[in-house]
């Protein structure tokens, strides 16, 4: 993995041992010139002498090239992504760079341009390199660092104005660092203006570069490295108008920036896979979808690539949440606990949380039920501590969802005021991790999904060899921080919005329901004098309805024992119909009583004392009916007149029998004949026999 770098090692120390035996035998040959007379011998010395530098600074002219060439081969091919011990490598180096400069005498002229023109250059790349790397594995062991400061520009390179073969290794030590920082902007790619301004200024300075042909090649994987971050600018931003209003402007000669002309040659399949993935046309992506599922649909082993395409294709063109889930465990399980490269454990954390995020972003509509949600909450919570990733994106899909619940239900009388205060709080516990994570992502440039070191590299040639190009941003395109600030206020705005109307309905409600309160109060006690009332006005008519109901009965008593004579021959009979007319009253009455006064009946003293009359009333009615008592007859009055006796025979009182009267008879009929023949007339007829009679 550490070919290249290794062959960087591996000529260094040969130029270790270069610089030893040519000094030792320098040495020998400085002393036999001293000893030597002015002369041919001295020229000759001196000549050998300063053919014996040029030879050297050739020597190490000529291995500096190579030097460079194999750097950067390293840092494009990523020989620091998968050693962890990278950094021991070129420390290694850093001695080796020390003994050259030790080993040189200090005596000798060519020490300043060795010194100057190599070690000092060759020892300002190796730093570079260095502290790409362990920044590189710091951000991928710790997340959460961010490095802030670098000694780095403290050591420059030193230019002297010696004129030296060796400073033909300025433009490759040029083109290496313009690697090494195409390397950083790709490991920290975003997508803002400052950036792709760097880019593009990169790129000028490549394309002018004064290195031979055989770095023209490196020079041109480099410009393709920039061409393709450049693109992702055009395929993210939906707004044309920003690149319409770029220029690209050198030596006074403006130029606009057209990306649609953009197009690499060593990258092209991570350009065509971009392009179909990001297309803004639905109809092509789903295309490309569909056909590059059916292509690989049998295949056993996925790649990282192979997971990324095909939940995006299992959420947004076959939207089955079946497959999403079994795609989920398929990954955890095939990567989960195999991976040991550090770099490859966290691809697989930040890719796991954005299969989980598809997943989120297919669950979260309107159809969904509230406690599923509250269910996905807490385990992306759970998630994102495990993985240590912390993403922004599954909290505004649920924020998102939790403002649209609460818009929905607010209003409803019908709906669970509970349900809507949990979903509020809720929404502000994700606003505020939005808020969080959002800001963590932005500063470290965290992508949603990051392939491993095998999915970020692009398989290309150079000259009869193949060859890896790492780039670790391969065919994700960074997110637009801007568009989601913009829907965090958004959200805010909205949650500030729910929170203050459900805090007026709170005190709309507890308004009402205190007047409710009130008004019940004053109703009830409305109710209970109506209440009291209408049983004063029950009870009074229950009196009345008592009182009528016994006047009723004596009317009816009195009206009856008026007519009681005429259809009574004795006092017995007389006193039982009185009586069982009186009986069959007072039971009427006290039938009236109960009906009236069924709910709440107290017997008093006086309901004792008539029901004890009634009874005896029954026990006399019993004796008159059972006995001879009041068998004597009801007759009319009669006038005795000792000295005068007058015979009245019954039919002379009769209307039909009065022209039959025989008065002065003597006669006077027998008590038997006078029963027997004795009618009681109707009373209007009494009266006129009375008046007759006193005609006469």
């Amino acid at each position: 993995m550490c070919e290249y770098f290794n062959r960087v090692k591996t000529d260094l120390e040969e130029l270790q041992n270069f610089v030893a035996e040519t000094f030792k035998n320098n040495k020998e040959k400085i002393e036999v010139a001293k000893k030597s007379t002015k002369g041919t011998k001295a020229r000759a010395a001196e000549e050998a002498k300063n053919k014996q530098n040029l030879s050297i600074i050739s020597h190490f002219a000529n291995t500096g090239e190579n030097i460079y060439k194999n750097l950067n081969l390293s840092v494009i091919n990523g020989s620091y992504v998968q050693n962890e011990n990278f950094e021991d490598k070129i420390r290694e180096c850093y001695k080796l760079i020390d003994n050259i400069k030790i080993t040189i005498p200090e005596s000798e002229e060519i020490i300043d341009q060795i010194d100057g023109f190599f070690c000092r250059i060759l020892l300002h790349s190796l730093k570079q390199y260095h502290y790409f790397a362990h920044s590189f594995q710091v951000s991928i062991t710790s997340p959460d660092k961010l490095f802030l400061l670098s000694d780095i520009e403290e050591e420059k390179k030193r230019k002297n104005n010696i004129a030296t073969d060796l400073a033909v290794l300025e433009p490759f030590h040029d083109i290496f660092y313009y690697n090494i920082l195409i390397s950083f902007i790709d490991k920290n790619f975003s997508l803002n203006t400052d950036t792709l301004r760097e880019l593009l200024d990169i790129v000028h300075k490549l394309k002018n570069n004064k290195c031979n042909e055989e770095f023209q090649i490196y020079c041109e994987i480099l410009i393709d490295k920039c061409t393709l971050l450049i693109l992702k600018f055009r395929l993210k931003y939906d707004n044309e108008d920003l690149f319409k209003s770029l220029l690209i402007s050198h030596d006074f000669t403006d130029e606009e920036f057209n990306p649609n002309n953009l197009k690499t040659e060593y990258l092209k399949s991570f350009q065509d896979i971009i392009s179909k993935l990001y297309s803004k046309d639905n109809e092509e992506s789903h295309e490309y979808f569909n056909s590059y599922f059916q292509k690989n649909q049998n295949k056993r082993n996925l790649t990282f690539t192979d997971y990324f395409i095909y939940i995006r294709y299992y959420s947004k063109v076959e939207k089955n949440i079946k497959e999403i889930d079994e795609l989920i465990k398929q990954f955890e399980n095939q990567y989960g606990k195999s991976i040991v490269s550090k770099f490859d454990k966290f691809s697989y954390n930040i890719s796991i949380n954005y299969l989980y995020n598809n997943r989120i972003s297919f669950l979260t509509t309107e159809k969904t039920d509230i406690n599923r949600i509250d269910n996905l909450f807490k385990e992306i919570q759970q998630l994102q501590t495990r993985t240590g990733i912390k993403n922004y994106f599954p909290f505004y899909k649920i924020a998102r969802y939790y403002s649209d619940f609460i818009n929905r239900n607010i209003n409803d009388k019908k709906g669970n005021k509970n349900q809507i205060n949990d979903a509020l709080t809720k929404l502000q516990t994700a606003i505020t991790l939005i808020e969080r994570n959002l800001e963590w992502t932005a500063r470290l440039s965290i992508r949603p999904f990051q392939p491993n070191y095998d999915a970020c590299c692009a398989n290309t040639k150079i000259g009869e060899t193949n060859f890896n190009i790492f780039i670790a941003s391969a065919y994700v395109v960074p997110v637009n921080y801007t568009y989601f600030q913009k829907e965090l206020e958004k959200l805010k705005e909205e949650y500030l919005v729910h929170k203050s109307v459900v805090k007026i309905n709170e005190f709309v409600e507890a308004t009402l329901s205190k007047e409710h309160a009130e008004i019940e109060e004053a109703l009830k006690r409305e109710h209970d004098y109506v209440e009291e009332a209408h049983d004063e006005a029950k009870e009074s008519q229950k009196n009345n309805i008592q009182i009528l109901s016994v006047f009723a009965a004596l009317v009816i008593f009195a009206a009856s024992n008026i007519q009681v004579f005429r259809s009574v021959e004795t006092l017995k009979e007389a006193v039982i119909f009185m009586l069982t007319l009186a009986y069959s009253l007072c039971l009427f009455a006290i039938v009236i009583w109960f009906i009236v006064s069924y709910k709440k009946v107290k017997m008093s003293l006086a309901h004792y004392f008539l029901i004890g009359a009634l009874f005896l009333g029954l026990l006399f009615s019993g004796l008159a009916i059972f006995t001879n008592w009041g068998d004597t007859p009801i007759t009319f009055p009669q006038t005795n007149n000792k000295n005068k006796k007058i015979d009245l025979n019954i039919d002379t009182i009769l209307p039909q029998n009065a022209s039959q009267v025989n008065i002065g008879t003597t006669t006077t009929p027998t008590v038997e004949n006078n029963k027997a023949n004795f009618q009681t007339p109707p009373l209007r007829e009494q009266k006129q026999t009375t008046k007759s009679l006193k005609q006469y």
